[in-house]
């Protein structure tokens, strides 16, 4: 959304957050592999605001949603994402049918154009809604911007995203160390066979790669997966929304490709925002909806990703003095039997390297890849009152030295 702040300068700023979200300054040789692939973010993103203000058009005058006003703002969220989990199960059925059996597949494909075409209708409304309740939980934590009267109420940027495709991401690290070094976004209707090309021909150059999807990407308006669930997808929004935020406001929203802990930092920061944010706003709305899990299932989830971690963690702690020390084959070949470990155990990973270690590794309070500098935030946030103040604490961070001194 550009809003009246001198229209040109908001404009620019929001340029600028592209500009700089989108990768360091890659090795000659992976940038002409990933070339041909890379999205083209700019035009995608111009046809999505048209497309969601046509859209939106619309959704205002169909008779067909007339009904939808009885709903209610909840209502509709809560249909928009029911639809999302029947796209996703007539697709794997349609995909099985295909085989052996025509006149199955023929009223699959009924009921999966007219389940597309009833999410992509309210698509638009979705987003609106989510966005009017997340900015609502935000400011009640106080992240207003700064400098600002006090009880001024108001949010800004404003959280608005948009339900998308989202693009994959080629991650490159180097051999020697568990590092992001650069990254590319790549378009999202990418077959396992490109993207397993695309990661063995940037290998050829001598470095790690993986290729792996996304939950959301922070240009602003900020994607977000259409193919996630409600809650975590009230989670996505308040993360990328984070990102825009100490962007425009803060030191470390800016020093964000200053280095690899910088990097962690900054989405360390977002998760905490993201997490906090999403379940209030799930809570307050939401939660109703939705019968709780058993609990004897809810405790098997839990433990199934504990152990998870648990392993993520100790596969870390033996590769890393592997390529201190150079062994930079012994690592490779420990990471792969490991891969090959977990698969046995029921957790499947397509690849296990130093590239997908340092993406997972920037987000450093999730489990397996949990960090100094993650338990240092987490100190902090329980110092703070509210997310507020915990943000313009860390916000201030411009080098890595400068958070120890907060946790203090």
């Amino acid at each position: 959304m550009i809003r009246k702040m001198g229209g040109r300068r908001l404009l620019v700023v929001c340029l600028l957050l592209f500009a700089t979200s989108v990768s360091c300054i890659p090795p000659e040789g992976v940038d002409r592999i990933a070339a041909p692939y890379t999205e083209d973010t700019i035009r995608y993103h111009l046809e999505s605001m048209f497309n969601r203000a046509a859209s939106n058009i619309l959704s205002s005058t169909e008779p067909g949603l007339l009904a939808d006003q009885d709903l209610g703002e909840i209502g509709l969220v809560d249909e928009y994402f029911v639809l999302n989990g029947q796209v996703n199960r007539l697709s794997k059925e349609l995909t099985a049918a295909r085989a052996h059996d025509t006149g199955t597949m023929n009223i699959l494909s009924d009921q999966l154009d007219w389940a597309r075409g009833r999410r992509q209708l309210l698509k638009g409304q979705v987003e609106s809604i989510i966005t009017k309740q997340v900015g609502e939980a935000l400011l009640a934590e106080g992240l207003e911007p700064p400098n600002i009267p006090q009880g001024a109420n108001w949010s800004f940027p404003p959280s608005t995203f948009f339900l998308l495709k989202s693009p994959f991401v080629l991650v490159v690290s180097p051999r020697d160390r568990i590092e992001i070094t650069s990254s590319y976004l790549l378009a999202s209707q990418l077959s396992l066979s490109t993207r397993e090309g695309i990661e063995s021909q940037v290998e050829g150059e001598g470095v790690s790669a993986v290729v792996g999807g996304t939950e959301g990407f922070s240009l602003y308006p900020a994607w977000v997966s259409e193919d996630e669930s409600l809650r975590q997808t009230l989670e996505i929004v308040a993360h990328e929304w984070t990102h825009a935020y100490l962007f425009l406001f803060f030191p470390l929203g800016r020093a964000y490709f200053q280095d690899y802990q910088m990097r962690t930092m900054n989405e360390t920061v977002a998760d905490i925002v993201g997490r906090e944010i999403g379940e209030r706003v799930y809570r307050q709305y939401y939660a109703a909806l939705e019968p709780p899990a058993p609990q004897a299932a809810a405790a098997a989830v839990g433990e199934r990703d504990s152990d998870f971690g648990r392993q993520l963690r100790s596969i870390r702690a033996a590769v890393e003095p592997m390529l201190a020390e150079r062994r930079v084959e012994e690592a490779e070949a420990y990471m792969e039997a490991a891969r090959k470990r977990l698969a046995d155990k029921g957790y499947y990973l397509r690849r296990l390297n130093q590239a997908y270690l340092a993406l997972h590794g920037t987000y450093a309070t999730r489990p397996g890849f949990e960090s100094a500098i993650g338990a240092e935030l987490k100190a902090i946030r329980a110092k703070s009152s509210t997310l507020g103040e915990f943000v313009r604490l860390v916000g201030n961070v411009a080098s890595p030295g400068d958070l120890p001194h907060l946790s203090d």
